[in-house]
């Protein structure tokens, strides 16, 4: 693998944290968040669903999370309703290397929310760095 260049940060520190910071932590600080409209794309683990958990924990209105796994997502929301109940989640199966399924997603997503306030693109794989307009959208 060819390395990045130094202006992406990728290699930019070496310390890593495992916490949350008191100041960003939305359970202990102004960062609740009650009438966001959430989307999450490979919601059903690893960071996508600890953004899902955090977003849940900032008291969205509605936390959208997809991947191609139902049964992970199953898992996702269940988690969601233990830290916040009164969070709306809804599950979209969704592959997102698949047009016509992520097109329906957005038109579903506007029927049902009217809105979208924040998206986060998580899903996805890569293996070697390349510039973003150079990458193959079709290759995973």
């Amino acid at each position: 693998m060819a390395a990045p260049p130094p202006y992406t940060g990728y290699n930019f520190t070496s310390t890593i944290h495992r916490d949350i910071n008191p100041s960003t932590d939305p359970t202990k600080s102004d960062l609740s968040q009650p009438s966001k409209v959430v989307l999450i794309t490979g919601a059903g683990r690893g960071i996508g669903r600890s953004i899902a958990l955090q977003y849940a924990a900032a008291n969205v209105a509605t936390v959208i999370i997809c991947a191609r796994t139902a049964t992970e997502l199953d898992e996702v929301e269940q988690d969601i309703h233990s830290i916040k109940p009164s969070v709306k989640v809804r599950k979209l199966p969704l592959d997102i290397s698949n047009d016509e399924d992520v097109a329906a997603a957005a038109t579903k997503v506007k029927i049902e929310e009217g809105r979208l306030d924040v998206l986060i693109n998580n899903a996805g794989a890569s293996d070697e760095w390349t510039p973003i307009d150079e990458g193959d959208v079709k290759q995973y």
